[in-house]
């Protein structure tokens, strides 16, 4: 499990992270990974989970479009170009979705 800032643009799934990083070793191991998102309603909590395929991103136009469009990018790289900017593109598969209050979990295949 790693700490990261999830980022939905364009319909996608994106994770901006250090190339050295532990977790980018993990994924070129294991290419599945998982997020969850807690979310709260009027004091009732649930959440959704999401199991993803984690691929690494080597074309220079997408890299480019992710950093212009992340809120935190200059604060850890300075261009797409930098050798420790990785940009990571989560394919979701499943969804487990938890409504707040809930107590039976909605399993959907994408």
């Amino acid at each position: 499990m790693r700490p990261v800032t999830l980022l939905y643009y364009n319909d996608r799934f994106w994770i901006g992270t250090g190339t050295n990083a532990a977790k980018i070793k993990q994924i070129k191991e294991n290419k599945k990974v998982e997020f969850c998102l807690f979310i709260e309603e009027e004091e009732k909590s649930g959440y959704i989970r999401a199991t993803s395929e984690a691929l690494i991103v080597h074309d220079n136009e997408t890299r480019k479009l992710l950093a212009e469009n992340m809120p935190y990018f200059r604060d850890f790289w300075k261009s797409p170009d930098d050798p420790n900017y990785t940009l990571l593109e989560l394919v979701v598969k499943e969804i487990e979705y938890l409504k707040p209050g809930g107590l039976k979990v909605e399993k959907i295949s994408v």
